[in-house]
């Protein structure tokens, strides 16, 4: 029996789509996007990767499950907000700093990306990628921010407007998803808001 799989169209904003269903046979018809790149995981072992256009994938053994995973190729907005609080040695005066902005992420290499989770319930692939990058972001802005403001003495050091573009070209030099899944890069930082109470 033959099986056709393609992205659904309610999903065409996540960055990886995982196939609801088992997918049980020796035949599956692929129908990938232009911006969409699909893994085979026949058995959740990491198997072919499948570019646009139409496909017709062949299991090496029918009775053994295969999932399915459409990762985007294009960049994909990630969203983060932050707030830390210390003290300022120099003057024991304890500072909130407040962060938030988005980052563009991309992935390079699918088949990297999906190895860390084939075989995760498919609800929640997504979004805790999307978890994943989030916090990686909000904690270099945190370090960053708290050390900016220690070696300057002042928060005026990260909430001067003048500030933001040395804050942000930091960041970017110091790959803002590092700490997130293997398999997704930072492209862009788009915006960065630094506040304190």
């Amino acid at each position: 029996m033959t099986v056709a799989i393609a992205r659904d169209a309610s999903a065409s904003d996540q960055l990886v789509y995982a196939w609801p269903f088992p997918i049980h046979g020796y035949e599956v018809d692929v129908t990938c996007a232009a911006d969409d790149q699909v893994v085979m995981c026949p058995a959740y072992l990491v198997g072919d990767k499948l570019g646009p256009g139409r496909h017709r994938w062949r299991a090496t053994d029918p009775s053994r499950p295969v999932a399915a995973y459409f990762v985007s190729t294009q960049p994909m907005e990630v969203s983060f907000a932050c707030q830390t609080s210390f003290q300022i040695p120099s003057s024991n005066q304890p500072v909130t700093l407040f962060a938030h902005g988005s980052v563009l992420v991309q992935c390079p290499e699918p088949s990297i990306l999906v190895a860390q989770f084939v075989g995760l319930p498919y609800d929640a692939v997504n979004d805790g990628l999307m978890r994943s990058v989030a916090r990686s972001c909000e904690r270099l802005v945190a370090r960053t921010l708290v050390r900016r403001v220690i070696m300057g003495g002042s928060v005026n050091a990260v909430t001067d407007e003048s500030m933001l573009p040395s804050i942000a070209e930091e960041l970017l030099m110091q790959n803002m998803t590092a700490g997130a899944v293997f398999g997704l890069e930072c492209t862009r930082l788009l915006r960065l808001e630094i506040s304190a109470d």
